[in-house]
């Protein structure tokens, strides 16, 4: 509205023949309209903060209003109402692109509105925002352009301190050496570079057209410290705890993460920032310690006090799934002669290369080995039926026999030689305790023994008997 007003009232009127011939009267009523108007528009102009000016291409000839001196420090004598004086005063790396859009809105017939700085009288530059109109043409050449002029300079400097802050916060957030991202809860909005790296993409729409979610990164682990790859909304879960773990696998690399999650709200809608904190080494040390509290030191399987710990872990898991635990309980054959007269180190050996055996014949996931004390040893696993259990078990007598570690006072094989105890539940049609699982093994053991040692024998109730 305002450069509606300003581009029809800043057009002085011409003076036809017609109108000369008006009188004398006429003439001074309409000198007195045309001077209330400038007043008008001088004190619009001067309320709006604007400084007018009016440049005559073709005389080069550059008025301008008293506001317009106000903006740069000026007194009406220290300019001259030239084009040159004007331009004089732009700042050299602004005077090019200014005077090519002032060119093309001139050749355009358009209006238009750039930004610049002009020469203060005290030397320093002030930010002005220059509009202007070509508003009289003699065939194609402009005769002159009207426009006017606002000191910009805090709003620029705003703009520099919002840009510094901008630049700053964006050199925190992408060299941070921590994982940030932005969600709106169903998908990543953005991320920093530490994300790109982990996962080696250039942007995040590239990441996003394979993979819809970070969560399917994460590994699954029967922990509800951790979050799980498909289990609700893991960016709302973390925001809702101090603190969630994820476990990573990236090629032959395995990370561990802290993750947090901090909901805000913006324009009306929720995001979320989350960071992943990678705690790897923290948790690889975790881990070591873990391991060397739970593991046997001479043998590197799994300790008593692990086993007594986990055992019922194990066991109360497969029943809630009503699933199939077995033990299998192992002794070295006439350990005590062995160590007697071979000696502890020798012995050692031989427990040692025994765990060793042993361990590498566990391939299932889920099982464990422990050395529950001296020579005796115990399998937990999850075969289905006991034909597949007791061949397993088998495999493992006939494996430490054909190793042929020397043992003359084992009579009958003068070899190391192990017998085993194995029991079984299917918690599907029975239920038993972990304490009962060993106890049977433990009998079947002993038959294993009376029977001449170097073979597996499998428990079996009363009922199984009959």
């Amino acid at each position: 509205m305002l450069k509606k007003f300003l581009d029809s009232s800043f057009t002085l009127p011409v003076i036809s023949e017609s109108s000369k011939k008006h009188s004398k009267n006429t003439r001074v009523e309409g000198y007195e309209v045309l001077e209330e108007q400038n007043r008008f528009k001088e004190y619009v102009l001067e309320c709006a903060g604007l400084g007018y000016w009016d440049w005559y291409p073709q005389t080069k000839e550059h008025f301008v209003s008293k506001r317009w001196l106000d903006l740069l420090g000026l007194e009406p004598s220290d300019i001259i109402n030239t084009e040159d004086d004007w331009l004089d005063r732009i700042h050299p790396d602004d005077k090019l692109y200014t005077m090519l859009i002032v060119e093309q809105a001139i050749a355009e017939k358009q209006h238009y509105q750039t930004e610049f700085r002009m020469r203060h009288k005290d030397g320093h530059y002030v930010w002005i925002l220059g509009s202007g109109s070509p508003i009289l043409y003699d065939d194609a050449n402009a005769t002159r352009v009207s426009g006017t002029h606002q000191d910009i300079t805090d709003k620029k400097e705003l703009e520099k301190e919002f840009e510094k802050h901008r630049n700053y916060m964006k050199t925190l957030y992408d060299l941070n050496p921590n994982i940030i991202m932005i969600s709106d809860g169903k998908e990543l909005n953005s991320a920093n570079h530490a994300f790109f790296k982990l996962f080696d993409y250039v942007n995040i729409d590239e990441f996003k057209e394979q993979h819809h979610c970070v969560c399917k990164f994460f590994e699954y682990l029967e922990d509800d410290a951790y979050l799980h790859p498909s289990k609700g909304n893991w960016v709302e879960a973390a925001s809702k705890e101090d603190s969630k773990q994820a476990l990573i696998i990236k090629g032959e690399e395995t990370y561990n993460f802290s993750v947090s999650s901090t909901k805000i709200t913006f324009s009306d809608s929720p995001l979320y920032i989350v960071t992943m904190t990678d705690t790897t080494q923290h948790y690889n040390l975790q881990q070591q310690l873990i391991e060397l509290s739970i593991m046997d030191e001479l043998t590197q399987v799994y300790n008593r006090r692990y086993f007594n710990e986990i055992s019922a872990k194990l066991l109360s898991s497969t029943a809630r799934s009503n699933g199939k635990l077995s033990f299998i309980m192992i002794d070295i054959d006439n350990f005590k002669k062995y160590n007697d007269n071979y000696g502890h180190d020798q012995g050692d050996l031989v427990l040692k290369d025994l765990a060793q055996v042993i361990a590498k014949m566990h391939i299932r996931h889920a099982d464990m080995v422990c050395r529950l004390g001296g020579e005796e040893f115990a399998v937990l696993t999850h075969y289905t039926n006991q034909k597949a259990l007791f061949k397993y078990a088998q495999e493992i007598c006939d494996k430490i026999y054909v190793t042929n570690m020397p043992h003359k006072y084992n009579m009958d094989f003068n070899r190391v030689t192990i017998s085993l105890g194995v029991s079984y539940c299917d918690f599907s049609l029975e239920k038993k305790s972990i304490e009962q699982l060993y106890k049977e093994a433990d009998e079947a053991l002993y038959l294993s023994k009376h029977n001449g040692r170097n073979q597996v024998t499998l428990y079996q109730n009363e009922n199984d008997k009959r």
